[in-house]
């Protein structure tokens, strides 16, 4: 299984918020090639990845359909002012009590990470008793540590920023900011190895923008037409 938990690993640690799937697609991509179980590997107008197993059978072939997500909740730069401050706007859900002082990766145009942590301007529970939890996220922004001329030099708005939470193994659990779903999409990658229907269509998609609504998966219902979806 080390082969198998590396893989996951490299899934659940490659950033791609919804809009912005380019690096899990590629890197999804790469894995269902290894596999040499897809006739054809595509990827539709909205940026939906669709790999697809012909059968053998035509006459009698129902085509099926299995779809996991691979964009995670994040954030995208808003705004950059004065002083540095890297303003975020929220892609998905995400709770809004755990955000204080956690670490995030800025991706910018380059593909350079950026490491950084969420912080507030207002005083600190320590030294203000009277201190109340940020009601929005307006009250965040990203602490990078760099000058203010850095940070717009580096960052840009539109950049995506991700939760920095290490795959890692916790007792008999794992966590890591994109398991969900990722784990869906190395299930779908693991499963190949026991498939040997060979009668039906099968086609596995990897969806983009299920944080925002399941846009991705939306469509496919038409575009791939299945006789059964899961």
């Amino acid at each position: 299984m080390e082969k198998e938990f590396a893989q996951l690993k490299d899934l659940a640690e490659t950033s791609g918020v919804s809009g912005r799937e380019s690096r899990i697609r590629e890197t999804i991509k790469t894995y269902a090639q290894q596999t040499d179980f897809f006739d054809e590997i595509e990827t539709d107008v909205l940026g939906n990845l669709i790999c697809t197993r012909r059968s053998v059978s035509q006459a009698k072939a129902r085509r099926i359909l299995a779809v996991a997500h691979m964009d995670q909740a994040g954030f995208l730069v808003s705004h950059i002012n004065a002083e540095g401050a890297v303003r975020l706007h929220p892609v998905g859900t995400y709770d809004l009590r755990g955000l204080l002082a956690q670490p995030v990766l800025v991706e910018n145009k380059s593909g350079e990470l950026l490491p950084g942590t969420l912080a507030t301007a207002t005083e600190p529970i320590h030294t203000d008793p009277q201190q109340v939890a940020p009601a929005t996220l307006d009250a965040f922004y990203v602490e990078l540590g760099l000058r203010p001329d850095d940070i717009r030099e580096k960052v840009s708005l539109g950049d995506m920023v991700v939760f920095d939470a290490p795959f890692r193994q916790v007792g008999n659990h794992i966590v890591g900011a994109g398991l969900d779903d990722r784990i869906g999409c190395w299930a779908l990658l693991q499963a190949v190895k026991d498939i040997s229907n060979e009668t039906d269509e099968l086609v596995f998609a990897f969806s983009v923008q299920e944080e925002l609504g399941s846009r991705g998966a939306t469509i496919l219902g038409s575009s791939v037409a299945p006789d059964i979806a899961i």
